[in-house]
């Protein structure tokens, strides 16, 4: 359920039923999802319960990870994939 709603806040989805549809609909969030189609209810309790307070510290952890194995340079800023320094 991680990696679905991560991946629905990178593609600017927000709305738990509109992950809901987008689970039924695209492919990507098919596979993410392993098969199964959670609800808006049941997307909005793992929001709810395991997102609330860990969804700023998941996003740094994104960012330092790539740091710390020399993908990335702090000073660095990389936008849409191209590096701007």
């Amino acid at each position: 359920m991680l990696k679905l709603v991560i991946y629905a806040y990178l593609s600017n989805i927000y709305s738990c039923c509109k992950i809901e549809d987008t689970v039924k609909d695209k492919i990507s969030f098919m596979w993410l999802a392993s098969g199964l189609e959670p609800d808006h209810n049941t997307v909005n309790r793992f929001q709810s319960k395991h997102l609330k307070n860990t969804v700023n510290g998941i996003f740094t952890q994104v960012v330092v990870m790539p740091v710390e194995m020399g993908y990335l340079t702090p000073d660095v800023s990389y936008i849409d994939g191209t590096k701007m320094g």
